[in-house]
């Protein structure tokens, strides 16, 4: 727990979600600014961002980028989001483009997860926020080819010259195993526990607030036992 400590929320242990952080990080921004923020939804599937963006208010420029072979992608684009494919290695846009990057469990599918972190920087401006989530303790999915320890991908955004890491927990990976048993039998457990305590994580705070851990341990505690985490970063100014 000790590595990745520094990289822990000292405000809140709660279980969180990648739009619902986004949301939160980007509304100080908006605010500040007269023009809406230039985002990229890294990885955009169907672009259904675009639309839950739009949903909350957020006044965005909104840029959606995926593999043009991804079962998602040749799903069709929802709405009238602007779309476009790249080859999962090399962003293409200029230099400090965006305000900032959204991504959410997309890196599990990534081959090059090193260089595609490093053209995030490239393409965010100074002072720019990158934030999503990836997962953990995932079954297999959707062409994933890797999961993630929480100090992995920070060390990852670290090294990229990211800072103000910060990894928060998502859905418990037990949670996400018995979701991937029960629709193999047909069976589809509800969503919403995406977004409250999945029953491990609602254990697990529950007795580490008994045993008087502060808002780090517990977060450390449930990352342990992560399907998914949700991270956020900022480029240098």
């Amino acid at each position: 727990m000790a590595l990745i400590l520094e990289y822990l929320p000292r405000d809140s242990s709660a279980q969180s979600h990648a739009f619902e952080e986004a949301v939160r990080r980007l509304a100080g921004r908006i605010a500040s600014k007269a023009q809406p923020l230039k985002l990229l939804d890294l990885g955009c599937g169907r672009a259904d961002s675009y639309e839950r963006f739009k949903q909350a208010g957020m006044q965005l420029s909104w840029l959606g980028l995926e593999i043009g072979d991804s079962p998602e992608a040749r799903g069709g684009v929802v709405g009238e989001a602007t779309f476009q494919v790249y080859d999962g290695r090399k962003i293409p846009y200029p230099a400090e483009t965006f305000d900032a990057v959204y991504s959410r469990q997309v890196f599990e599918h990534v081959w090059y997860p090193r260089e595609l972190i490093g053209e995030v920087s490239r393409v965010l401006k100074k002072a720019g926020i990158f934030v999503g989530s990836c997962s953990a303790l995932e079954p297999f999915h959707s062409r994933s080819v890797c999961n993630f320890t929480p100090y992995g991908f920070a060390t990852l955004l670290r090294d990229a010259g990211l800072s103000e890491i910060c990894i928060r927990p998502g859905v418990d990976g037990l949670f996400l195993i018995a979701r991937r048993l029960a629709g193999l039998a047909g069976i589809a457990p509800g969503s919403w526990l995406f977004v409250g305590e999945s029953p491990l994580n609602l254990f697990l705070e529950t007795v580490s607030r008994i045993m008087g851990f502060e808002a780090r341990r517990r977060a450390a505690l449930k990352l342990l036992f992560c399907g998914h985490f949700v991270f956020s970063a900022v480029k240098g100014a």
